[in-house]
C-alpha cells in the first residue's frame, strides 16, 4: 500500500487530476473518499482519499522574547489531499512528501520534510534525507 500527500497549485487542478485518476464522483460533483478504479488493462486498484484543502499549513513565524515578529508566518502553497492504496504512477507528478500538509492517515509515519521559501507568503514542501530529519 502506498501513502502520498498530493499537492496541486489550486482546486481546479486538483479536480482535473481527480477526474483523470477516477477519484471524482461525477453524479454528485465531489471528490470520492474511497473506491476502486479499473485500469486500462482491466485490473482494479483500491484507494482512499483525505481532502485537506487549500493552503493547508501555516508555518509559524519567529518572535523574540518580547513578542516582536522576526520573520512572518507563511503558508504551504496549494490544494492538498492525502491518498493511500494502490495508487497509479500518475500521482507521482503531484506528490509532495507524505505528511507535509500536516495530516496523515493513522499508522504510517510522515516523511521527513523541510519547508523552503517559494514566493511571497508561501513555502514549498521538500523531502529531506532521514539522517537530516
Amino acid at each position: 500500500m502506498s501513502y502520498a500527500t498530493l499537492l496541486f497549485p489550486d482546486y481546479q487542478t486538483a479536480v482535473a487530476a481527480a477526474m483523470a485518476l477516477g477519484f471524482w464522483d461525477i453524479v454528485n460533483d465531489q471528490l470520492l473518499t474511497q473506491g476502486q478504479t479499473i485500469r486500462p488493462d482491466g485490473t482494479a486498484f483500491s484507494w482512499a482519499i483525505d481532502e485537506i484543502g487549500l493552503d493547508p499549513v501555516v508555518v509559524p513565524g519567529e518572535y523574540d522574547e518580547e513578542g516582536n515578529e522576526l520573520t512572518a508566518s507563511l503558508r504551504l502553497q496549494g490544494y492538498a489531499v492525502n491518498a493511500c492504496g494502490e495508487l497509479p504512477e500518475a500521482v507521482n507528478t503531484c506528490a509532495s512528501p507524505y505528511g507535509s500538509a500536516a495530516r496523515v492517515f493513522s499508522g504510517p509515519a510522515p516523511e521527513p520534510v523541510a519547508l523552503e521559501p517559494l514566493n511571497g507568503n508561501y513555502r514549498r514542501a521538500v523531502a529531506v534525507p532521514m539522517d537530516e530529519a
